[in-house]
């Protein structure tokens, strides 16, 4: 039976928190083999058909993935041992002798329901990942074949996050699932020992499959919204690893603590008016390529990055199958060359539009306008709530977009900017040189697709579509004597940690 310990309340813990505060966390204090990690959101659920991506921290420790992600394209055994993609379907050929920690057998008929009870769920990752399978056949327990409804190589992408954590079936009627997981995972909710908003305890899962990740007996993972909060917690021995911003990059390391980086998501701007709907000098190919040669990376990585990103004209790292090289020098800051395609293009004093803006991108915002400016284009800032900027962008109002550029699978990328039906095309420009590349592409796994995903983004950045200005890094701040504490998103995998 799995636990139904209700996790405690914070107030009620408060004054044991005042305590381990004080003399340093049991893991990184008194060596009782816990892994003190930290997070920068809150837990909203446990149950992976209802989370959303920023929430995977919490639930790794609790559930494998169908497929294990090894970054920028590279995938892995996970509950599912190998994959054949065919452009029309996805099988899997499944682990043997995997129990949940209530008891339940991992086969195929497991997938089947989660993937069916995902779709009904209707989660905020349901449309690129449930919705993208047509059914699921079952041939024997340990094949599971996803019929898909359309081509879409980023289902192994997706079964590789939140999708693909499986949850014990028994639970699926539980009322209290949101906050009693059950999976497969190397450890299970300690409830008893978790302060409801604050931290989670999960104790090892002894049947676990694969004792060698095991590496601590428990894992412990606390919330710390506040960016000093998080940095003092590491000085003092409370956390052990924990995200950091570039501005703590240099407090943290004349702290005495490591920062480890992985390349994150770049940031840029996305034409979203590309016919030319609303403001017609967006029509003109010489006016986007004059908005690129107006960004000066450099500087832009300098003072909102604090120098910690890449000035890099490249959607994707080094490592994804998509890597142009030669994006990563394009359009070096050029005013004059600029100012030259705005005149040949018949706006020599320029024009103005609306450019919408909201907390989290404030300063990268303020830095495009700048640069704008100088070419005579007037952007005018208009500043939304955090959390609304996705929603306003598919109405229409706003002709261009500066944001964190979801480019972390090529495929998705495409699907959700540059489809005609994309969320972030809210004008639905269409490119037939686009279209066809991606056409070809959907009929091949990322990899094997690789020719037409640079062919595919090498046209975006010509035709300024797209224009990446910096990648930032996923950072960690740790601690002497831990290793293995690589950035996956937010706080890491305790499958690769050490500590000592």
């Amino acid at each position: 039976m799995h636990s139904t310990h209700p996790i405690r309340p914070l107030a009620a813990a408060a004054p044991l928190l005042l305590l381990l505060a004080a003399c340093g966390s049991p893991g990184a204090a008194t060596g009782d083999a816990t892994l003190s990690l930290g997070e920068i959101s809150h837990l909203q659920t446990f149950d992976p058909a209802k989370a959303n991506t920023p929430q995977i921290a919490y639930l790794r420790p609790v559930f494998d993935t169908l497929i294990s992600s090894r970054g920028s394209g590279e995938y892995g055994p996970g509950l599912a041992t190998t994959w054949t993609y065919t452009g029309s379907d996805l099988v899997l050929t499944l682990r043997k002798g995997v129990k949940f920690t209530d008891g339940t057998p991992f086969d195929s008929s497991v997938v089947k329901a989660n993937i069916e009870r995902g779709k009904k769920v209707d989660g905020p990752l349901a449309a690129v990942s449930y919705n993208l399978v047509e059914k699921v056949e079952t041939p024997d327990p340990y094949t599971a074949e996803l019929r898909l409804a359309r081509p879409g190589p980023s289902i192994v992408q997706m079964l590789s996050g939140v999708p693909g954590m499986m949850l014990s079936p028994k639970a699926f009627n539980d009322p209290k699932v949101d906050r009693n997981p059950v999976g497969t995972g190397p450890w299970k909710l300690d409830a008893a020992s978790s302060v409801e908003g604050d931290s989670y305890t999960y104790a090892k899962n002894t049947g676990y499959w694969d004792p060698s990740v095991q590496k601590a007996d428990k894992v412990r993972i606390r919330a710390y919204t506040d960016a000093g909060a998080m940095i003092n917690a590491l000085r003092g021995g409370q956390v052990q690893a924990g995200p950091v911003s570039g501005a703590q990059v240099r407090s943290a390391e004349q702290s005495g603590l490591t920062v480890e980086r992985d390349p994150g998501l770049p940031a840029g701007l996305l034409v979203l008016d590309r016919d030319g709907g609303t403001v017609p000098a967006l029509k003109d190919v010489r006016v986007r390529q004059a908005m690129a040669y107006a960004m000066d990376r450099a500087a832009i990585n300098s003072s909102v990055m604090f120098g910690t990103g890449d000035a890099d004209g490249n959607l994707f790292d080094d490592r994804s199958p998509a890597y142009e090289p030669a994006l990563k020098s394009s359009y070096p800051a050029d005013l004059a060359k600029a100012r030259r395609l705005m005149a040949e293009a018949g706006h020599p004093d320029g024009f103005a539009f609306d450019l919408p803006t909201n907390p989290v991108f404030a300063n990268l915002a303020e830095a495009v306008a700048g640069a704008l400016g100088k070419i005579g284009i007037r952007a005018r800032l208009v500043n939304l709530q955090a959390g609304n900027l996705a929603v306003q962008l598919r109405s229409r109002k706003y002709p261009v977009a500066v944001l964190q550029l979801p480019a972390d699978d090529p495929y998705l990328f495409y699907q959700q900017t540059l489809s005609p039906k994309g969320p972030y095309n809210p004008y639905g420009a269409t490119d037939p040189r686009i279209e066809a590349l991606a056409a070809r592409a959907s009929t091949k796994t990322i990899r094997d697709g690789a020719a037409e995903y640079r062919g595919l983004y090498r046209r975006a950045a010509e035709q300024g579509y797209v224009i990446t200005l910096v990648r930032g890094y996923r950072m960690l701040a740790v601690r002497k004597g831990v290793s293995g504490a690589i950035p996956v998103g937010t706080a890491p995998d305790p499958r690769n940690v050490t500590a000592r």
